[in-house]
């Protein structure tokens, strides 16, 4: 049995641009932690592509954006007993 997310558990994400606020793992990694606003609330990403860092830097708040990825559960192991991350994998302004 294939355990590929990447073949059906794709997202989009278009909404307005938020804040942005650099973090850093324990490791000492840093990744973007980006807040877009759609009409059914805010979403939340984790953006640890360091390709997108230019991007989302230069973003300014109300710019209309879309995301799109693949979900990740935190842990692997755990399967669907835990959380999903939104991790982009792309981002462009609309």
């Amino acid at each position: 049995m294939r355990n590929d997310l990447n073949d059906y558990c794709q997202w989009t994400c278009t909404g307005t641009f938020e804040k942005s606020e650099t973090l850093k793992e324990s490791s000492g990694t840093p990744y973007r932690l980006v807040k877009i606003a759609t009409h059914m609330g805010t979403i939340v990403m984790f953006v640890g592509n360091h390709t997108l860092f230019d991007l989302i830097d230069g973003l300014k708040e109300g710019q209309r954006v879309e995301a799109k990825g693949y979900l990740s559960p935190e842990v692997q192991s755990r399967g669907g007993n835990s959380p999903y991350f939104l991790r982009p994998r792309e981002m462009q302004v609309l």
